[in-house]
């Protein structure tokens, strides 16, 4: 008799330890929901801010005047002599 009052004793441990752990994992997974939903307004927030920056550097760009043709002849051949530049300046 004594052995299974221990059996029944260990079962109702067990159960209030399953039932436990089971309310730790139901919480962890509400925290992980709500993180998420917090992740989810801080990567829009994010999303807005990087829009805004965008939408101002076009709008610079449109105010800086008339466009004009790129040539890129012009843009290498600056880029070729800055180059030499500082390669003649390091070998001195």
């Amino acid at each position: 008799m004594r052995f299974v009052a221990m059996k029944k004793a260990y079962l109702i441990d067990f159960i209030g330890f399953v039932i436990a752990k089971a309310k730790n994992i139901s919480h962890l997974f509400s925290m992980a929901y709500v993180n998420s939903g917090n992740r989810c307004e801080e990567h829009d927030r994010l999303r807005s801010m990087r829009l805004e920056e965008l939408r101002a550097e076009i709008q610079k760009g449109l105010d800086s005047g008339e466009p004009t043709p790129l040539d890129m002849g012009a843009i290498k051949a600056r880029g070729r002599k800055r180059l030499a530049e500082a390669r003649k300046k390091a070998n001195s």
